[in-house]
């Protein structure tokens, strides 16, 4: 049987959503280690996107050396951007909990609310990528769903560890 090959499209869906769901367990991580000190949402959410952005120019960092090291050379721009992208699609993950938090410090829902919703909506967006993940890499819809409750239980069981290390 031939090889299955992954067309650029479904493969930069992959990359992305991969990108994404790693980004919603930081973030994730990060709401529940705020969620035990009484920390403003404004400073929740500037600490949210500061480690988000610390790690991704971490990241650019050090897969551009590493890709330099292995081309023997230095990286082109459009090299460079590839990389960039792809590493600060991380960034998006921050966007609901934002939005949460945000409608938090306007007073439009309680603080326990929002660390509540903030955190199913995490929990959806970890199921709702790895459904993206899944259907780009052609699964059926049974194992779409069934790989995609893994993955959001994996992303629980992450974020239960943070819970536990606190």
């Amino acid at each position: 049987m031939p090889e299955r090959i992954i067309s650029k499209r479904r493969k930069s869906r992959i990359e992305d959503g991969s990108r994404d769901i790693y980004g919603t367990i930081i973030v994730l991580a990060l709401i529940v280690s705020f969620e035990s000190y009484d920390v403003a949402p404004l400073k929740m959410l500037i600490s949210i996107l500061g480690t988000l952005l610390v790690i991704a120019i971490a990241e650019t960092y050090v897969i551009t050396q590493k890709e330099s090291y292995y081309k023997k050379r230095r990286l082109t721009s459009e090299e460079f951007k590839y990389i960039l992208k792809h590493e600060f699609q991380i960034m998006l993950a921050s966007e609901i909990p934002i939005l949460v938090f945000v409608l938090q410090h306007f007073n439009l829902i309680s603080l326990d609310t929002a660390f509540l919703v903030a955190k199913i909506l995490g929990l959806v967006t970890i199921f709702s990528f790895s459904v993206i993940i899944e259907r780009a890499m052609k699964k059926t819809w049974l194992k779409t769903i069934l790989y995609s409750l893994v993955s959001t239980g994996i992303g629980f069981l992450i974020i239960a560890l943070k819970i536990f290390t606190k």
